[in-house]
């Protein structure tokens, strides 16, 4: 059964069709994670939509070329992969998977690749995979893209949406602001890149004064910010993330912390969705590729998971009491104020690792143990999910 294509194996049908093709840049590991990461997001995303839509979109604003120097295949070529394994199963969805870039080098790697994709799957009879490759401007293929498959319009069928947009840099107001149209107007996922490190570098960099310009902007138009004072990377990150969701249908946010060898932040991947079950599966995912951690840094070397430190505790032991600590003044900010288990659940799943089955014993039992929580007994003791929470104790950082 055809599964997709390896790198190995779409290099040697290119050369053996005499293709013109090329190959993107050496990619860094955490690129790589980068691209396990968001295959996987799809994968677990895949599993819960083909239950209720009839079009899937995974769309990719800044593609590259398909196949990287040293071995790696890019982001859209790994979820066509994971599409056909889907399409396979479910030859009644239709799965769309649409790339764009602006250089002509890269559009016409890609497009040699498709073809061969396109190939295959005739000789496979798969029939309800779509695949096309723009090369224009991100901001104007957003809008082309619209506009050629009316996703604002779609009736009579479901859609899901996942826009997947990895600028090469600092995002300039003029993206951002497209990105913004594109969620406001279309249900849909986003996994943004947001390249902290670009900001930290050029934004009071004398010798850019152009780039310079183009990052205070974003500041000072699309964040509202005075572009004149320090800002911290987090709070740039969190008003942009505002910014971003204010007037949409986005409701939950999550950040994953790439960093660099010095265990630096490079940038971070801001995910946006509607609905609660999207941030369920981003953990799943997060928890797939980076485990116990919503950060990755290549150079970091973690003791081994089972080995105690001098408190008896494994690594992942930590790494809870961590995200508890930052959890805390998060839901425990008012005495007597009563919890749902709902309002657990957004809290733990957008500002920490956790997923949704860590929170019952990872969270709720330890601070009822603590006395921050009381049950309230609406069902059973054993009913956690259906019940409500009185906080009997507010942390002192709320």
């Amino acid at each position: 059964m055809f599964n997709g294509f390896s790198y190995d194996e779409i290099v040697k049908v290119l050369k053996n069709k005499n293709s013109a093709f090329s190959y993107g840049e050496v990619i860094s590991p955490h690129t790589v994670k980068k691209i396990e990461y968001i295959k996987k997001y799809v994968e677990q995303w895949l599993f819960v939509i083909v239950n209720v839509s009839d079009y899937i979109f995974f769309i990719d604003a800044m593609s590259n070329a398909g196949l990287y120097e040293n071995g790696f295949l890019s982001t859209s070529i790994e979820v066509l992969n994971v599409f056909v394994k889907y399409a396979v199963r479910h030859p009644e969805k239709q799965f769309f998977l649409i790339s764009n870039d602006y250089d002509e080098t890269k559009v016409g790697t890609m497009k040699e690749i498709f073809n061969v994709y396109k190939e295959k799957l005739i000789q496979e009879k798969i029939y309800n995979i779509k695949t096309n490759m723009f090369g224009m401007d991100a901001c104007d293929f957003l809008t082309k893209f619209r506009n050629q498959y009316h996703v604002d319009f779609v009736k009579g069928k479901k859609k899901s949406v996942l826009l997947y947009v990895d600028p090469y840099n600092f995002i300039s107001a003029k993206l951002a602001y497209a990105v913004k149209d594109f969620v406001s107007n279309v249900y849909c996922e986003l996994v943004l890149n947001f390249y902290c490190n670009d900001y930290s570098r050029n934004v009071n960099n004398s010798r850019c004064k152009v780039h310079q310009a183009e990052i205070k902007e974003v500041m000072r138009d699309f964040c509202h910010i005075d572009d004149k004072k320090f800002v911290k990377v987090e709070d740039l990150r969190d008003v942009f993330t505002s910014r971003m969701m204010l007037g949409t249908k986005m409701k939950y946010r999550y950040f994953v912390n790439m960093k660099n060898e010095k265990n630096a932040p490079l940038y971070y991947l801001i995910y946006l969705t509607p609905n609660i079950r999207g941030l369920e599966k981003v953990k799943d995912a997060t928890w797939a590729v980076l485990g116990h951690h919503d950060e990755y840094c290549v150079s970091y070397k973690e003791r081994d998971a089972d080995i105690p430190n001098l408190f008896n505790e494994t690594p992942e032991d930590e790494a809870f009491a961590i995200a508890l600590e930052k959890i805390n003044p998060l839901l425990l900010n008012e005495e007597g104020k009563v919890l749902t288990f709902e309002n657990i659940e957004e809290v733990c799943l957008q500002h920490s690792f956790m997923k949704e089955s860590h929170i019952i014993n990872k969270v709720i039992k330890p601070f009822i143990v603590d006395k921050k929580l009381k049950k309230e007994g609406k069902v059973n003791n054993r009913n956690f999910k259906e019940d409500s929470y009185i906080v009997l104790r507010k942390d002192w950082r709320a």
